[in-house]
């Protein structure tokens, strides 16, 4: 079987949260389907579960959680219990234990390596391959002169204003997205 993958999907395996979660994966899978969590669902098939979430700053938050409660996240090495997949670009990080896609139909779906996608695990219903690729990203960043970069971390991470609504955001990018964007901002000036 396979999950669905929409925005930016934290994947953990079953086994994992049996052991670290309290209660188990039931109990996780409940934590974040209620009302005042930020992800947008939280699913599982008989091996994996993926939490989405819209936004990095989330994800961040979720996976300090996962971690204080013993679950290895590692972003550099293969060794993390927990792996971030982007809809559009796959894992964040070296996952052996995860495979990944997107399927022709234009939806992202992950599965544990080795196994077969198979067939996807229902996410609610109503779902359709048409709701994945209705996603759009609107990126404040190539907007010229509509958002300024705060910071850039070494693991990535970016803090932004978005000059326009006075929001403060952060965000994982890669050295060559940086790259891009620091065109784009010399390009418009």
């Amino acid at each position: 079987m396979s999950i669905l993958v929409e925005g930016i999907t934290v994947i953990v395996p079953r086994s994992v949260l049996d052991i670290s979660w309290p209660g188990g994966t039931d109990a996780y899978l409940e934590a974040a389907r209620q009302p005042d969590h930020p992800c947008r669902y939280a699913i599982a098939d008989d091996v994996l579960t993926a939490v989405s979430f819209y936004e990095a700053t989330h994800v961040y938050a979720h996976l300090e959680i996962l971690q204080r409660l013993g679950v290895l996240v590692d972003d550099d090495e293969e060794s993390g219990e927990a792996c971030v997949v982007d809809q559009e670009h796959g894992p964040f990080s070296t996952c052996e234990w995860l495979e990944w896609e997107l399927h022709d139909a234009g939806f992202t779906h992950a599965w544990k390596a080795g196994s077969g996608a198979g067939d996807m695990v229902m996410v609610w219903d109503g779902w359709t391959p048409e709701t994945s690729r209705e996603l759009t990203r609107v990126d404040i960043r190539e907007e010229p002169g509509a958002a300024i970069r705060l910071a850039r971390e070494a693991d990535g991470t970016e803090t932004w204003l978005n000059l326009l609504s006075g929001e403060v955001w952060s965000c994982v990018v890669s050295e060559e997205e940086s790259a891009v964007y620091d065109l784009l901002r010399e390009l418009s000036q």
